[in-house]
């Protein structure tokens, strides 16, 4: 897909890109196109480096340099959450500087912050499922029971034989168990 220049891109669940060093965001980065898209249902303000890691994506350089933005915003913005916490308690504030200090990190952080609004919001469309789906009725759940196939039982009774006993039940196992199989499954 890199060898391509893609006239668009659209990265559906983009949230999956939100920590830059992850090969899945490295992937992401790599393609090539004139025009790209971010969709995502989760909030961006939950982690700043992924507000960084999407803009990388659809602007390329836009936000600058990861370790210039760290430094510039993710730094700041922590430090001033981790002066609400401790402000919070206020009986141990003292440990961590003065009131006044804690005040000064924490209104950094806060300019920090809107600043990134600034520069982020003219490309984000932000839209709430109450004002889009209105017509809608409430989520409900319908759940279905679905008989396993003879394939299915003989997989899932060897599966059970092999790795209850060695309680070697991690991630690696199961893909080695699933890979060991013999011919293709129906």
């Amino acid at each position: 897909l890199t060898s391509i220049h893609w006239n668009n891109v659209v990265l559906d669940e983009a949230h999956i890109i939100r920590t830059p060093a992850s090969p899945v965001a490295k992937a992401a980065f790599s393609l090539k196109a004139m025009f790209r898209i971010a969709l995502t249902g989760t909030p961006l303000q939950t982690e700043i480096e992924g507000i960084w890691s999407i803009f990388n994506f659809i602007i390329p350089g836009f936000l600058g340099e990861y370790s210039n933005f760290e430094s510039n915003f993710i730094l700041p913005i922590h430090k001033s959450l981790q002066c609400k916490e401790v402000v919070n308690q206020s009986d141990v504030f003292t440990q961590h500087g003065t009131l006044e200090e804690l005040i000064e990190i924490s209104a950094v952080g806060i300019e920090k912050l809107q600043l990134l609004r600034t520069q982020t919001s003219p490309f984000l469309m932000r839209r709430m499922k109450k004002d889009v789906l209105q017509e809608l009725p409430p989520k409900s759940l319908i759940e279905i029971e679905c008989p396993l196939s003879e394939v299915q039982k003989t997989m899932y009774t060897s599966f059970q034989r092999k790795y209850r006993k060695s309680n070697d039940l991690d991630l690696e196992g199961i893909k080695h168990f699933f890979t060991e199989m013999p011919g293709n499954l129906p």
